[in-house]
């Protein structure tokens, strides 16, 4: 099992870039990156999303680009 909070601290630099990137908090990436690493689906990180951010409809949120997040931080984990 990952070290989750190792991880984070090992790769702020990767997740401030995207923060930056997606024009979102880097506190908001390293919640995705958590649910990443452990083990989340897509379905389940979209719900977790949705309770934290009650009025996010995927399109009209300042998370429209949550795919693409959880896609390039999943591409982040596998290379690690």
């Amino acid at each position: 099992m990952v070290d989750v909070e190792r991880w984070i601290d090992t790769h702020e630099a990767e997740l401030l870039g995207l923060a930056e990137q997606f024009g979102t908090r880097v506190d908001t990436v390293e919640f995705l990156a958590t649910l990443v690493l452990r083990g989340f689906d897509d379905d389940e990180i979209y719900e977790e999303l949705r309770e934290v951010t009650p009025s996010w409809d995927g399109q009209h949120s300042p998370l429209a680009g949550a795919a693409d997040l959880v896609r390039e931080l999943r591409s982040l984990a596998d290379a690690s």
